[in-house]
């Protein structure tokens, strides 16, 4: 990549302006990583918009802190249904804390696969479900935390505390949907 290249992925004429360019970029997707960390594929495209930026960044030789990632989430090894959706949300909420604070590409880079982790950790546990079929439902659209957070509820109120207890017939429509998109995940990012 050429300066003039570099300078034209940004969107300006003069390197004055890079550094002010790549923050703004660098804000712009944090915002967009907010948004978008349950859908594999467009944290995927972040991430190759973020080695952009660190190559626009080394060709106009601008220098960026380079700080260690220091990110630790818990493993999701939990068979309660409960426990694991706490883990879950706990670590992706650590690992959204790290976006916000850091402007480091790497930072940001390890946060994006460390959500990837999560995630896929998260739909695996419900691939292992038996559906006798999977709904053909968009993996863009997430059922609301608080929701899935009542359906859970639900369940334990039905005693059904494991994943290893859930069959296709006690669960309500919307977990149905739900559950289909999180094996349709799994299947997608076991592809990957």
């Amino acid at each position: 990549m050429t300066q003039n290249e570099a300078l034209s992925f940004l969107g300006i004429d003069e390197i004055s302006m890079s550094k002010d360019a790549i923050e703004a970029a660098l804000f712009d997707l944090k915002n967009q990583l907010f948004s978008s960390s349950h859908l594999p594929q467009l944290l995927d495209a972040k991430r190759n918009k973020l080695l952009k930026l660190k190559e626009v960044a080394e060709v106009l030789n601008l220098l960026f802190s380079q700080q260690l990632s220091d990110i630790q989430i818990q493993n999701n090894d939990s068979p309660a249904i409960m426990e694991s959706f706490e883990i879950y949300q706990k670590n992706e909420s650590i690992i959204k804390q790290k976006i916000i604070l850091s402007n480091d590409i790497n930072v940001l880079l390890t946060c994006i696969d460390l959500l990837l982790e999560n995630l896929k950790t998260w739909c695996f546990k419900w691939s292992k479900i038996n559906f006798e079929q999977v709904l053909d439902v968009k993996i863009s659209i997430a059922l609301d935390d608080m929701e899935m957070l009542q359906c859970i509820k639900e369940l334990n109120q039905k005693e059904i505390i494991f994943f290893d207890q859930l069959n296709e017939s006690i669960l309500q429509n919307k977990l149905k949907i739900e559950i289909s998109r999180l094996i349709q995940l799994s299947n997608f990012l076991n592809k990957n």
